[in-house]
């Protein structure tokens, strides 16, 4: 890939960088130290009635597991709902679709959300189809079949129905031929099985899981599918304990075999650990950021984050050295800047560009040398420091600054120190060793004036942090709750320095501009 990081040379330079230089930290964050709901407590979940089957064995084996009982309360997706907004209790909603998670986030009923399982609708019949039905066209058109369907308001195979026949404008027709609507998919199963219908629409894995049913082939649910998640409720007293069962129910080693056995698809998730680490490599510049959302995190997960901060071209050299061993890459990367996302888009195939902050001058308080533009660090006997260009992302974007300005040759020969991160340099400035220097913006909010910015007018004067989750890593969904948790409380990012980006959207690594060094 990157010449100068597929260099043993450099990796071995870099590495010892690391470990010397200020700027690189290790930090170990961790969680409450129970590890489960203590002994003889409850956990309430509401439960959508067609995962009934799955949830009654697993609830038995956590409960005998880790002597706690789960209290279930079953019914369709919808009428839940209704029930967690009245009523404002419980630990956790196993939904049969993950589009109500969106229901609940805009009445602020739930948090976080952990993917379980996948299910797909049919158009089930009795076994031998006696009554020939050969798709969707023959329930709007015969007259001779009976079938049914879920209320679209009270269960999630209804809900997802409704929507497929509404952008068919099959709708109205469709209801106005159905024999009944029930409020359960377990209901419309059962009516299905004892004869009182010919054909419902039901979820793939009840209908495969029933000895007395068949389906239809039906191209009208080509592409659709349902994820079953496990949400977490915002009336939740223990989130360690609800999000230690969620972990339980959508780990491969216990909840996806039970959830296979029952005819859905689940491809299981983080590997089981009762108080799961991660790591995360990140650019020192984001660390006044992210440590309270780290700390918060850790505390609500029961989990522990290993992080280490330095400079991007030393972390990546890092990633380089280590990626023969899976297990000694980080889980999750967060970058000074997008240019240091391609030297390692291998590993990290997509990444979400969450903040973004200004290169600014630094200069102590007073500004005695009167500084004012990019050009004013040009003056003779300046004392200038900037960071490394290969060691960080802010050294690369401070020469293309530089370079596109056309200073890069003026400029740099006031230049005295070269560093892994903006923080050593603040620190030199603080101690009077410089006179000015390029950093983020983001370096100099909490320092109380000490030091102070001068604005570069210039539109590369801007980094944006991007996070991304690594492709081997063994706690994906872990990783990803972490970026939901930094999305989710902007307070201490916004006060450390940095905007939000408002798209946060992913997008492939490789689609990102990298650094220009790595041809020479």
């Amino acid at each position: 890939m990157f010449r100068y990081l597929q260099s043993k040379k450099y990796i071995l330079i870099s590495l010892l960088v690391g470990a010397l230089c200020v700027g690189g930290i290790i930090r170990m964050t961790r969680g409450p130290s129970a590890e489960a709901a203590k002994p003889g407590s409850t956990l309430v979940v509401w439960c959508a009635s067609g995962i009934k089957g799955p949830m009654e064995e697993l609830s038995l084996l956590y409960e005998r597991a880790y002597n706690t009982r789960v209290s279930i309360r079953y019914g369709g997706t919808g009428t839940l709902l209704g029930g967690i907004e009245a009523s404002h209790e419980g630990d956790l909603l196993i939904a049969a679709d993950s589009s109500y998670l969106a229901d609940l986030r805009k009445k602020k009923l739930a948090a976080e959300s952990i993917p379980l399982a996948t299910m797909r609708p049919v158009l089930a019949v009795a076994k031998g189809n006696p009554k020939h039905v050969r798709g969707w066209k023959d329930l709007l058109e015969r007259s001779d079949i009976k079938f049914g369907l879920c209320h679209p308001h009270t269960a999630a195979i209804g809900r997802t129905i409704h929507d497929i026949a509404d952008r068919r404008g099959d709708w109205t027709a469709l209801t106005n031929q159905a024999a009944v609507q029930k409020s359960t998919v377990t209901e419309l199963s059962a009516d299905l099985l004892a004869g009182a219908l010919d054909a419902a629409f039901l979820w793939d894995q009840m209908a495969g899981s029933m000895a007395g049913l068949e389906t239809v082939p039906c191209p009208e649910f080509k592409g659709t599918s349902a994820t079953v998640p496990a949400i977490v409720l915002t009336s939740c007293e223990r989130p360690s304990s609800a999000l230690h069962f969620a972990r339980w129910l959508a780990s491969p080693e216990h909840g996806a075999p039970v959830f296979r056995s029952h005819h859905f698809q689940a491809e299981g998730g983080d590997a089981w650990q009762k108080s799961p680490e991660m790591t995360l490599f990140s650019g020192s510049v984001n660390r006044p950021a992210i440590e309270r959302i780290l700390e918060n995190f850790c505390q609500r997960e029961g989990a522990r984050v290993k992080t280490v901060y330095n400079g991007c071209g030393v972390l990546c050299a890092t990633m380089r050295a280590a990626e023969a061993n899976s297990a000694s890459l980080p889980d999750a990367y967060y970058a000074c800047d997008i240019c240091f996302v391609p030297p390692v888009a291998d590993l990290f195939s997509e990444a979400v560009r969450v903040t973004e902050t200004d290169l600014v001058i630094a200069v102590p308080a007073g500004n005695p040398h009167g500084i004012r533009t990019l050009s004013d660090l040009a003056k003779p006997g300046l004392r200038l420091g900037v960071c490394d260009v290969k060691q960080s992302a802010l050294g690369f974007l401070t020469e293309r600054l530089l370079d596109r300005s056309a200073l890069l040759a003026a400029v740099g020969e006031r230049v005295v120190s070269r560093v892994p991160t903006g923080d050593l340099l603040v620190n030199q400035l603080r101690a009077g060793s410089l006179d000015a220097a390029i950093v983020y913006r983001s370096n100099l909010a909490t320092l109380n004036g000490a030091i102070v910015p001068v604005p570069i007018d210039h539109p590369a004067a801007k980094a944006v942090q991007p996070y991304a989750v690594g492709d081997k890593s063994r706690h994906r969904q872990l990783a990803a709750r972490l970026l939901d948790a930094v999305l989710a409380d902007t307070e201490p990012i916004v006060n450390a320095g940095f905007r939000m980006v408002l798209d946060p959207a992913p997008v492939p690594s490789e689609s990102f501009a990298a650094p220009g060094f790595e041809k020479q």
